[in-house]
């Protein structure tokens, strides 16, 4: 707050505040509820009850959360508007190309071998979904029941699992992509 002028300018003084609530511990954070890319902001999105339906379904046969299927399958389709062809992948057993923090290495290994121990419940139905807020303007653009279909779950998960290994988003590996194919 303004206290007083110095040479015609206003000082400024340090309010003291209530502290900020502790970060959450590792183990939270590793939990099966909080597997998403880490590190993100998320934004509510609504979806009809038919798209949210099918999601739902992806996601608890694909053994994800239902805001981690959303985000994959609507980040897919969002890309397949720009990629004229197939990407080439790289072999999943590589190693990551890049050291992997904690977090993003239990996000990999949640989409791969995480999947196939994972006990998710496949009656996940909320018509909100939480997606990334860097998504959101491009989703604002299209009609999002229509993307859900461009690009198959596993296809999405594979693009974000060569993403995670790059330590790139999955829109940043499939432009790079694109443009080292050129």
């Amino acid at each position: 707050m303004p206290t007083g002028t110095r040479s015609g300018r206003r000082a400024l003084r340090l309010l003291r505040s209530d502290p900020l609530p502790p970060l959450p511990d590792a183990k939270t954070l590793l939990e099966a509820e909080s597997r998403r890319r880490p590190g993100e902001l998320h934004e509510a999105l609504l979806l009809s009850s038919e798209a949210a339906e099918y999601i739902a379904e992806l996601a608890g046969k694909a053994s994800l959360t239902l805001d981690v299927a959303a985000s994959l399958v609507l980040e897919a389709g969002l890309l397949s508007l720009r990629v004229p062809q197939p990407l080439e992948l790289s072999d999943p057993s590589d190693p990551p190309q890049i050291a992997l923090p904690e977090a993003s290495a239990h996000y990999l290994r949640s989409l791969t071998v995480g999947r196939r121990s994972s006990s998710l419940a496949s009656n996940q139905t909320s018509r909100t979904v939480a997606v990334p807020v860097r998504l959101v303007p491009q989703l604002g653009a299209v009609d999002v029941e229509q993307l859900i279909d461009r690009v198959p779950l596993e296809q999405a998960i594979a693009w974000e699992v060569a993403a995670i290994r790059a330590g790139q988003t999955m829109s940043e590996w499939v432009l790079e992509r694109l443009l080292l194919q050129r």
